[in-house]
């Protein structure tokens, strides 16, 4: 139930009480179209974080996540030739996340989600929000 309006549930409660699979970008309003993140978390508890700024240009790096309860991941960053196989469990970073609503200067009231302590997601620069979906790799 959504505190602040009980009537209605949260459209990202799935993302929270289950894994975020999806395309999500960071919710940055205008300041989006010169910066900004994205991050994919695949079914196969793979992803990408993608990153754009005027200053340094676009980014990608690799990554692997795990849900671990609701509103808790765990995800690793993989760096250049970094492979599951050089996985230690001291590389896994823990995120405790949580679907929240926000304002920004395109729309009064939006879906995010968030870290619980704060209104970032993870490392990124802000919020994050579903952009579409990822690619299914089960098979």
């Amino acid at each position: 139930m959504n505190k602040t309006h009980p009537d209605k549930t949260h459209p990202y409660e799935w993302a929270t009480s289950g894994p975020p699979l999806g395309i999500w970008r960071t919710a940055l309003g205008t300041a989006g179209t010169v910066m900004g993140e994205s991050i994919i978390f695949n079914n196969d508890g793979t992803g990408r974080l993608d990153t754009c700024s005027a200053m340094r240009g676009g980014e990608s790096f690799e990554l692997v996540w795990r849900h671990v309860a609701e509103g808790h991941l765990q995800i690793i960053c993989l760096e250049t030739g970094e492979t599951g196989d050089d996985i230690t469990d001291d590389m896994w970073e823990t995120v405790f996340y949580m679907a929240d609503w926000r304002a920004s200067d395109l729309h009064p009231r939006e879906p995010i989600l968030r870290n619980r302590s704060r209104e970032e997601f993870w490392h990124l620069s802000g919020p994050i929000q579903l952009v579409g979906r990822a690619e299914d790799r089960s098979t």
